[in-house]
């Protein structure tokens, strides 16, 4: 069964910066595998980015653009209360530096392939 198809089949992104630390405490994001029409979506979502008449709506739409996969998150701790917090695509702009943002993009785009990985699928 095609991949976009499993609701079962997800893969995690884990930022570089979170990498060194032991793998059961890595925060790290939850994402389905999207189907070439999810994928012509979000395309079109990245082409309105260029359209955005202040910096706050094409941030919004970058974030937007990322929750659309996305089915969870773990290890995510509140650095005030110490707690979990709990998965809500609303809080994404709330975890994520801009710069952060952006690997995260690629590696979503990637489909949790890095860079290793893709290197060798040509």
């Amino acid at each position: 069964m095609p991949l976009a198809l499993e609701p079962n089949k997800t893969f995690k992104v884990v930022l570089e910066s979170d990498k060194k630390k032991p793998a059961d405490k890595q925060p790290y994001f939850e994402f389905r595998f999207l189907s070439g029409r999810a994928w012509k979506m979000l395309a079109q979502k990245r082409a309105e980015i260029q359209k955005s008449a202040s910096g706050d709506e094409a941030f919004d739409k970058l974030f937007e653009i990322l929750s659309v996969g996305m089915v969870g998150w773990g290890n995510m701790i509140d650095p005030d209360t110490k707690k979990p917090i709990p998965f809500n695509k609303k809080d994404l702009d709330r975890l994520l530096t801009i710069s952060e943002l952006s690997e995260i993009l690629v590696k979503f785009q990637n489909q949790g392939l890095e860079v290793d990985d893709l290197k060798n699928l040509g």
